[in-house]
């Protein structure tokens, strides 16, 4: 049975250690006390000593904003230790500054309880992980005060109008908001917020970037005359155009991953097995190719970023003449797919090649173009003939 004379008392303080910062401000918290124990926790707010009188802040210009801030900590911290009580825990000041760390407040930043979602998972791929920190970097710059509570309707299509403003495309926008909405829905999981504006706010579906080189266009950015860092990413990205690889496997791939043309490879996205026979695609360019640098190492290592390939990558398809197409590095998996289908190549076979576990996705890639569609008629033309 719960002690009820064992409960914890909850005040403002200042400057608790009496000492100031360089331009004389001290540090505000809240003291919790239980059986002559105290423990306490940084309100992140410093003011100056005359502003400070009987727990509140005064004669300060945001006066009101900092005293709704530190009631609501105190709530914060008495809705833990009365959730404890409900579920029939000893609320403890251990417990109390555990749930505190863990960002299990409405009053915690979005980012750091995201964080400690994220750190507390275990069956999260690294590709996810990286995903969600670029999502914290993202919400650092937009908003960096942003509590848990924060994060309502409006602060949801403020955040997707800054991605926009800030050249965010469609889907980079989308897998941010999706990332978002996981985090908000633990939070109410926890009862921490009691609604979600994902239910209101919907997320659009993400739409396929439907685009590939013609082997015209593939073959003008074979014949550029180029030298540097725009050479390599030429290279690099005419290795995925040959290989079908994504850009994470292609920035992980290494010589020991490359024997007697062969390129064997766990992918990083899906961690499916792939064993691509580099002499027999695109008549084998993947493999002088990565003999000019040297090796599958030397060819792939310090590529950049994803961003900034593509900003390179930009440049060497306006050399070649395609244009202000919209093209990216995935772009070469498109052209991989689609190739091969204009070669005849079975689809099952260029799902295999793809590590695509259904060829409904493999669908996705293959464009079905009226060449495909003619070569498909030809072939059955040729077999009633021969029959």
């Amino acid at each position: 049975m719960l002690d009820m004379f064992n409960l914890i008392s909850y005040r403002a303080t200042f400057c608790r250690n009496g000492r100031l910062s360089p331009d004389g401000q001290g540090l505000l918290q809240i003291e919790c006390s239980q059986q002559r124990r105290k423990t306490y926790f940084s309100a992140r707010v410093k003011v100056r000593p005359d502003q400070f009188l009987h727990g509140q802040v005064v004669n300060h210009p945001i006066a009101d904003a900092l005293n709704f801030r530190l009631r609501q900590m105190i709530f914060d911290l008495q809705s833990v230790e009365i959730d404890c009580m409900r579920r029939g825990v000893e609320p403890t000041l251990e417990v109390l500054r555990q749930a505190w760390r863990e960002a299990s407040r409405p009053t915690a930043r979005i980012i750091d309880f995201g964080m400690e979602m994220l750190n507390g998972s275990t069956n999260r791929r690294e590709m996810t992980r990286r995903s969600y920190r670029t999502l914290f970097n993202s919400l650092e710059k937009f908003r960096p005060s942003a509590l848990v509570q924060d994060v309502d309707y409006s602060f949801v299509c403020k955040y997707d109008a800054w991605l926009k403003a800030h050249g965010s495309g469609p889907n980079t926008r989308i897998c941010r908001l999706r990332l978002l909405r996981t985090i908000v829905l633990e939070a109410k999981r926890r009862n921490i917020v009691a609604a979600s504006p994902f239910e209101r706010f919907k997320i659009p579906q993400m739409t396929s970037k439907r685009g590939f080189l013609s082997m015209q266009q593939l073959h003008k950015v074979e014949s550029l005359q180029i030298v540097g860092k725009v050479a390599q990413i030429r290279d690099v990205f005419l290795l995925s155009c040959y290989t079908g690889l994504r850009f994470s496997d292609i920035e992980t791939l290494r010589d020991e991953h490359y024997s007697k043309g062969w390129i064997t490879k766990r992918m990083v996205k899906t961690q499916t097995d792939v064993n691509i026979p580099c002499l027999e695609l695109f008549d084998g360019k993947a493999v002088p190719l990565i003999e000019k640098h040297g090796g599958v190492t030397r060819l792939t290592s310090s590529m950049g970023s994803n961003a900034t390939v593509n900003k390179h990558l930009k440049e060497v398809l306006r050399l070649a003449g395609c244009g202000d197409c919209g093209f990216t590095f995935h772009t070469a998996r498109h052209t991989f797919a689609s190739l091969l289908l204009q070669q005849g190549v079975g689809m099952a076979t260029i799902q295999r090649l793809l590590g695509h576990a259904s060829v409904t996705t493999t669908e996705i890639y293959a464009e079905i173009t009226p060449e495909v569609i003619r070569n498909d008629l030809r072939r059955v033309q040729r077999k009633r003939k021969s029959g």
